[in-house]
């Protein structure tokens, strides 16, 4: 076990293989703050420990005191062996159908590195809380890849 956070940082960045200034832009931070938690010369914000868990799914509770697991597990597994197949059914059904733009997601979410899956899953997250709070949306013309449309979004 890793004595402290600078240590546990320090294994999340050797995990996903990242420099301390591309960790450190991908949770809003400088790379001189990166260095100072892992030196140990200050902690991380409860805001930086909270980025971090949703962008790199990593324990809070492993990351300030070292106990549990690193990673959150909030995947959902349909093969595991607790699930019998009548609950996968209704889970997947509950789903509804998926419309052409959101396959064509999942196709090329699937084509990334897990890098950078969890990159676009941190500004989807972000995306998603950013139009929740929006109070007046309002609507954006875009072109679709899959056929040159124009739509409005709002």
């Amino acid at each position: 076990m890793d004595t402290n956070i600078g240590d546990r940082l320090d294994l999340i960045l050797k995990h996903y293989k990242l420099t301390k200034k591309q960790f450190a832009e991908s949770i809003s931070y400088s790379p001189g703050n990166i260095t100072d938690w892992i030196k140990g010369r200050y902690k991380p914000s409860s805001k930086a420990l909270v980025n971090i868990e949703n962008i790199y799914k990593v324990s809070q509770n492993w990351l300030i005191n070292g106990t549990g697991d690193m990673f959150i597990n909030d995947t959902y597994n349909i093969s595991s062996k607790n699930s019998t197949s009548t609950e996968i059914s209704k889970d997947i059904s509950s789903l509804g159908s998926l419309t052409e733009d959101e396959i064509n997601i999942v196709r090329l979410y699937r084509k990334l590195t897990d890098h950078d899956k969890i990159k676009i899953e941190g500004i989807m997250e972000f995306k998603a809380t950013e139009t929740e709070s929006t109070v007046t949306p309002h609507a954006e013309s875009y072109t679709c890849q899959n056929g040159g449309e124009n739509k409005n979004v709002g």
